[in-house]
């Protein structure tokens, strides 16, 4: 299995979060286009999308520090995007109103991606370290 080098990882994560932040809005009325509430195309990215590519980026980098600093990047990231999306007058904005206006569940999901990546991680490097 390839091995990922740490900054091209983060790199995935930061690309990652990006793409999924700006996807998140087309997502959004897709799902009202078909009668669903528009807030399913977030919780698609939040609770499907950001975890499958927290496991899957951490199977090939193996660390979990990695997982832990990627969760972080890829959640602000993804934040940045949606804020981007939804008010493009960047000059209203402040550390402070950027800071406040992320979502508990996104802190939430954050910490949940930080696990999941560190488990992947493990698991995957005491198998390559262990092979059967």
């Amino acid at each position: 299995m390839a091995y990922l080098r740490p900054r091209y990882a983060l790199l995935a994560y930061a690309l990652g979060g990006l793409v999924l932040g700006f996807c998140n809005r087309p997502l959004n009325m897709i799902a009202m286009r078909f009668g669903v509430r528009a807030g399913l195309g977030t919780a698609l990215n939040v609770n499907v999308l950001m975890p499958l590519l927290a496991i899957g980026l951490a199977i090939f980098h193996r660390r979990a520090g990695i997982a832990w600093l990627g969760a972080v990047t890829m959640t602000l990231l993804f934040h940045l995007a949606m804020t981007l999306v939804q008010n493009r007058d960047v000059t209203q904005w402040t550390p402070h109103t950027s800071i406040v206006s992320i979502h508990p569940v996104l802190v939430v999901g954050c910490i949940g991606y930080g696990v999941l990546g560190t488990i992947a991680a493990v698991v995957t490097a005491r198998r390559i370290a262990r092979p059967r």
